[in-house]
């Protein structure tokens, strides 16, 4: 199958240059900042600082914690980093340094930013498949945030691609697409102002423990008529499987929610918690002041 490949496919081709063009792309969007979000950063600068600092964990699945950062302006850092040996391995490995690149800055010197960027970490690992979901977000409006994902086959020492992913699920991602925004369309009857969705786009996918695949979609709704200009556009979360689709309202910049993005039991934990496990009952991460 050959499937178009956009600037939010997940697919590994083994070039780091091109792992970090896609997260780049992911950083650049939707950079108009939350006025409220920034007034509430410069207060928590005046209260106080860094809470905890970088750690390592014990193992899960096949991977460690390599980074876990979080301060008092909100800036959350959850990536992992795989323990084995294989060609497959250090393909993740080099995709997660590029990641943390885009964080260095943050962890380096917090008061120097406007707060609020995240990078959380759902470690869902089955019998096969490490899959490393990270949900990103940052201090801006328009937006919930973005999903880059990583699926690791421990057996074969590869990584998954979209493409398989795709097939595993008997459809297509031009398909998935436009099933996004369908589906956003019907949220959005009835609404006061004409509005309609476009530009549905596959951000990630996992394997689940049944062997199924789930896929992770953004796609914006704005007004139905481009020479209107009642409303903002803004990007959604859409998660699709089993024939359905969910709508991921977190907005992790904003409020906690009880809402995760994977089912907590489907999660592996690590001896300092990660965020879905503290975050959205409104607790701290170990070791806050």
């Amino acid at each position: 199958m050959n499937v178009p490949h956009t600037r939010l496919s997940t697919r590994m081709s083994g070039s780091a240059k091109e792992t970090e063009q896609r997260l780049r792309h992911l950083f650049a969007r939707h950079k108009r900042p939350a006025l409220l979000l920034v007034a509430v950063v410069a207060l928590a600068i005046g209260l106080c600082g860094g809470l905890v600092a970088c750690r390592s964990t014990t193992q899960a699945g096949s991977f460690t914690m390599d980074t876990q950062y979080y301060d008092a302006l909100g800036n959350y850092i959850e990536i992992p980093r795989l323990t084995a040996e294989g060609e497959g391995a250090q393909e993740v490995n080099q995709a997660l340094a590029v990641l943390k690149s885009q964080y260095q800055t943050v962890m380096a010197a917090p008061i120097n930013t406007a707060g609020g960027q995240r990078c959380l970490f759902y470690p869902a690992v089955t019998e096969r498949y490490d899959n490393l979901i990270f949900y990103l977000d940052s201090a801006s409006s328009g937006n919930d945030g973005d999903i880059y994902t990583l699926v690791y086959d421990r057996q074969e020492d590869r990584v998954v691609t979209l493409t398989e992913a795709l097939e595993l699920a008997g459809t297509t991602e031009d398909a998935l697409c436009r099933g996004a925004e369908e589906y956003l369309n019907g949220e959005l009857a009835g609404t006061e102002v004409a509005l309609a969705a476009r530009d549905g786009a596959v951000t990630g996918f996992r394997i689940r423990n049944n062997g199924e695949a789930e896929f992770y979609l953004t796609c914006m709704t704005d007004d139905a008529d481009p020479a209107v200009d009642a409303v903002d556009g803004w990007q959604h979360l859409l998660v699709y499987a089993d024939d359905s689709w969910r709508h991921y309202n977190c907005k992790a910049t904003l409020m906690l929610t009880e809402e995760l993005l994977i089912p907590a039991e489907e999660l592996a934990g690590f001896d300092a918690p990660l965020w879905y496990q503290w975050g959205p009952s409104g607790g701290e991460p170990e070791g806050a002041l």
